[in-house]
């Protein structure tokens, strides 16, 4: 099984695998443009999720959240894909933000991303495709509708793209010093093949 992970790690350009959900390899560096975690060559596995629309694990591409307390009001961050001379892009399977709002959660309207090239800013940015509603899982100590995930059917991002997230209740987005203000968010894409 490693060497599958592997594989994906080389298809991706390692930019994507890390140890596990939740450390991050970059040292927790905090700013308003978190950075893609980076692994040396055979050191750990990607982290890794299925989700209901695909049939392949899909990977965890960006990860802005941590363990501090949080307070509301986060705004989107700013997501790059890196440029590697081995990645083709990816196929993005889902986006998850956290609503801690005070232990009290909300109920997510939506989730929207696209996204763009910074070499074209006039550029007709490429919408994510929903697979139905945004939906919700509870948090610590059962807390209501904290994680909201939305699954999407696309599109398909090349490297050095801009992804931008637009979260349905940007007033409950958690956020802290960590991540620099920006709202705690995950990105999962599918490796293109």
């Amino acid at each position: 099984m490693r060497s599958v992970w592997l594989a994906v790690c080389a298809a991706v350009g390692l930019w994507a695998c890390q140890q596990h959900e939740g450390e991050r390899q970059d040292g927790g560096q905090s700013g308003a443009q978190a950075d893609v975690a980076k692994t040396a060559p055979g050191e750990s596995a990607p982290v890794t999720k299925m989700f209901g629309n695909k049939k392949r694990p899909c990977y965890l591409l960006f990860d802005n959240t941590n363990a501090t307390a949080v307070g509301n009001g986060g705004v989107a961050p700013k997501i790059s894909i890196p440029r590697r001379p081995n990645l083709k892009g990816c196929i993005l399977c889902a986006v998850e933000t956290y609503h801690w709002n005070g232990g009290a959660g909300a109920a997510p309207p939506s989730i929207s991303v696209t996204a763009t090239d910074p070499g074209n800013p006039n550029g007709k940015p490429d919408p994510g495709k929903p697979l139905g509603p945004a939906t919700s899982t509870a948090g610590q100590g059962g807390a209501p509708n904290v994680n909201w995930t939305q699954e999407f059917d696309g599109p398909w991002i090349p490297d050095g793209m801009n992804i931008n997230v637009t979260d349905g209740n940007p007033a409950t987005w958690s956020q802290n010093g960590g991540s620099g203000g920006s709202g705690f968010t995950k990105v999962w894409c599918e490796v293109e093949q």
